[in-house]
């Protein structure tokens, strides 16, 4: 659990303004994990073993879509899917916009699990990462 920053920002589909969380300039390594509905957000780091298992099987060329697999790959939050990126809390959507840094407080944000990707064999995993390659 870490304590990030948050700064506001909205939606440009349903014109919901909002709170969120951002890691900052100097974050590397790191992303957001946020579930597909908007209402929970998570911080991946790409160091941790199951992130460092993924890289190292994700075929070549596919390096672009590491996020979006580590997100599927990341244990559900509130019963709902992660997604890399942020999303609307109040529509879902991914279509942001940024409201020049303004901050709104701060908010503890829980770091991914991967308790069920933590469990599959290489072989396996392999395997959920071409089905979510091809997805």
């Amino acid at each position: 659990m870490r304590t990030l920053a948050l700064l506001e920002g909205g939606c440009a589909l349903c014109g919901h303004v909002f709170a969120h969380p951002a890691l900052g300039d100097h974050a590397y390594g790191e992303a957001l994990l946020c579930s597909a509905d908007g209402h929970h957000v998570v911080v991946a780091s790409a160091f941790d073993p199951v992130p460092q298992r993924v890289a190292a099987l994700l075929p070549a060329g596919a390096d672009a879509r590491f996020w979006p697999v580590l997100a599927a790959l990341a244990d559900p939050v509130g019963g709902q899917p992660l997604v890399h990126g942020l999303r609307c809390p109040q529509c879902g959507g991914a279509q942001l916009r940024y409201h020049d840094g303004h901050r709104r407080g701060t908010q503890a944000v829980a770091n991914a699990g991967f308790v069920a990707a933590t469990a599959l064999t290489d072989l396996d995993l392999q395997a959920a990462i071409e089905h979510h390659l091809a997805a």
